[in-house]
């Protein structure tokens, strides 16, 4: 199994979850290349090794940055912010690097993403969680899963996004 991806490499894997078809065009690959690349310099895609090396040498991601991109794509759709999307790949990160940084409900709610077991979704928030709705994940991202109140959720996420984590896990094109 390969470990690393290129720019066009993690693209490719990616892309169906733009085009919400299943099927990809040479614009939404070129179009999320784009997007890798200026996630990559604002810090929200992470490279394995430099993210500024020269001529003749490719920018390599680990498998980590598909889900990360993936999800930062659909939030890309969504016209979400890039402390939004900086917050989503940190939360991602967190939960989906061995071994994880976070453990509990967040790092529970990923692997049931993950696995396709329930629906999970990703909520995000412009402008940050009220204090007083329990939270699993970071100030402007957290894990649902469908079984929970998702009306004790609703009233602490404001002009944000909900993404259905499941469908867009399961949506990522083999490897």
């Amino acid at each position: 199994m390969v470990d690393q991806f290129t720019v066009s490499e993690l693209a490719e894997l990616v892309a169906p979850v733009v085009s919400g078809s299943g099927v990809r065009s040479e614009d939404d690959i070129d179009l999320i290349i784009r997007r890798i690349r200026s996630w990559t310099l604002s810090g929200a895609l992470k490279t394995v090794g430099d993210p500024h090396i020269w001529s003749g040498r490719h920018r390599r991601y680990g498998k980590v940055s598909i889900y990360v991109a993936a999800v930062l794509n659909v939030l890309a759709e969504n016209d979400q912010s890039i402390a939004t999307l900086l917050s989503v790949s940190q939360l991602i990160r967190a939960v989906a690097d061995d071994p994880p940084i976070i453990v509990g409900e967040p790092l529970r709610a990923w692997q049931i993403a993950l696995a396709g077991e329930k629906l999970v979704y990703l909520a995000t928030s412009a402008i940050g969680p009220n204090p007083a709705v329990p939270m699993s994940g970071s100030r402007h991202a957290q894990f649902i899963v469908a079984e929970d109140n998702l009306a004790a959720h609703l009233g602490g996420l404001l002009g944000g996004v909900f993404v259905n984590l499941t469908a867009t896990l399961g949506s990522i094109k083999p490897i």
